[in-house]
């Protein structure tokens, strides 16, 4: 943001950095400018305006996923550095989790032109196992723990209007569950989103492939290995449509 590099994780913070030393410094904790105790990996700005925009979201007063809005210093000329700009940001758009107790693991979005693309996936936070962790202190659970993976519940595409925050009413389920950490590409094509994503089956290989021990082993440095399923490309086609058009 403006002259500032920051790294990100899937917490609420943004740690700022010295891209020749790497020495940090400054820390933003998101959770005190827009109120989000969980945030994507990957901020995504938009070139044309200068926005940068983020998905996060809340355990504590509900569970909901936020679309986090911050102003460039295009948009704000009198913002003197990132932390100005954050005490600037929004909250776009709000969308309750499908599920009680739980909500999406989330690593991602996609954005294009004109929309912002959220998935919830099957992959989810047991929200009694994280408050059992909190009670019990550190070590009861790690993050890895408080994951359940619930294929029956499918995936959910939500598109927002990036102008409005407005969720398009029609959503998008997936024939089958899937589980993904990125996206590949996002695009607008004849009145239809075009998503690209890199698709996992399941998220075994999350779950143990990436333990440091495993990763040591030789089929994780590059020889024949079938123990965990590989990722692959996946395409998927959203249509621009809304309940009126379907109703007709």
């Amino acid at each position: 943001m403006g002259n500032e590099t920051f790294t990100t994780s899937e917490t609420n913070y943004f740690r700022s950095f010295n891209l020749e030393t790497l020495e940090t410094s400054e820390k933003l904790d998101t959770n005190k400018f827009f109120g989000t105790n969980i945030c994507s990996a990957h901020p995504l700005t938009d070139a044309a305006t200068g926005i940068t925009y983020n998905f996060g979201a809340t355990c504590l007063t509900g569970l909901k996923y936020h679309v986090v809005k911050i102003p460039g210093f295009r948009n704000q000329p009198t913002a003197s550095s990132a932390k100005d700009l954050m005490k600037k940001s929004k909250i776009l758009c709000s969308v309750p989790s499908s599920w009680t107790g739980m909500m999406s693991y989330f690593h991602s979005f996609g954005m294009t032109t004109n929309y912002l693309i959220f998935i919830e996936q099957p992959y989810v936070m047991n929200i009694t196992k994280a408050v059992y962790s909190v009670i019990k202190g550190r070590g009861a659970y790690c993050f890895r723990d408080w994951l359940d993976w619930r294929p029956e519940y499918k995936n959910r595409f939500l598109v927002i209007e990036k102008e409005t925050g407005k969720l398009l009413k029609i959503e998008f389920i997936s024939e089958h569950a899937f589980f993904f950490l990125h996206f590949i590409n996002c695009y607008e094509d004849n009145n239809q989103i075009v998503v690209d994503l890199s698709a996992y089956p399941n998220p075994t290989f999350l779950e143990d492939g990436m333990l440091l021990a495993k990763l040591r082993e030789p089929c994780m440095r590059g020889e024949d290995c079938h123990e965990y399923a590989f990722a692959s490309a996946q395409r998927f086609v959203l249509p621009l449509i809304s309940t009126d058009d379907l109703a007709r």
